[in-house]
């Protein structure tokens, strides 16, 4: 990274992998989140699909979701990036198998993705996220590590905006101005 004054300025594949890596952290974390809260949808999305009984219990998919979260956040820091490449390859490689174990078996039970349980089966969606994720892994082994304040700052607005895309369903209530007097 240039330093100009104080300020230091980014390189620009330095903007574009901190945008990216800002996007998968949120992405990852988001959706391990509401699958820690929520395993039950995914469990019956797997179940539908074959996948054996004792990788489907509440336990397994809720430590899935752990090591989601923990992939994202590895992504961001440059001390655990190389553990999070790995970690980011390895989700995005078990999401694109399920994808494409849903378009083999033709499933059609949503699998709770983002915590909306009316949202798609396993299926094209499914492979695409994982492709977009091993292709974020591919850059971070390929490129040197982006300056940690910076990619911070980007993870935590995207993760914030992610959140509020998501679940605009019950923020937009909070925030609308026509609510009336309040009580």
């Amino acid at each position: 990274m240039a330093e100009r004054g104080v300020l230091k300025v980014m390189s620009p594949y330095e903007l574009v992998l901190v945008m990216v890596n800002s996007l998968v952290a949120a992405t990852l974390i988001q959706a391990g989140l509401s699958k820690a809260v929520s395993p039950g949808q995914l469990r019956e999305a797997l179940t539908e699909v074959g996948v054996p009984q004792v990788a489907t219990t509440d336990s397994v998919i809720r430590g899935y979701a752990v090591a989601e979260c923990l992939a994202g956040v590895a992504l961001l820091f440059a001390v655990t990036r190389p553990a999070g490449v790995v970690l980011v390859a390895s989700t995005g490689l078990g999401i694109a198998g399920l994808g494409v174990l849903g378009l083999v078996r033709g499933s059609a039970e949503p699998c709770g993705c983002f915590g909306n349980p009316a949202g798609r089966p396993l299926g094209l969606p499914n492979v695409a996220i994982g492709a977009g994720l091993i292709s974020a892994a591919a850059a971070n082994a390929a490129l040197p590590a982006p300056a940690d304040p910076a990619a911070l700052l980007s993870a935590s607005l995207a993760l914030l905006l992610l959140c509020l895309a998501v679940n605009r369903s019950w923020v937009w209530p909070l925030i609308r101005l026509d609510r009336g007097p309040s009580l």
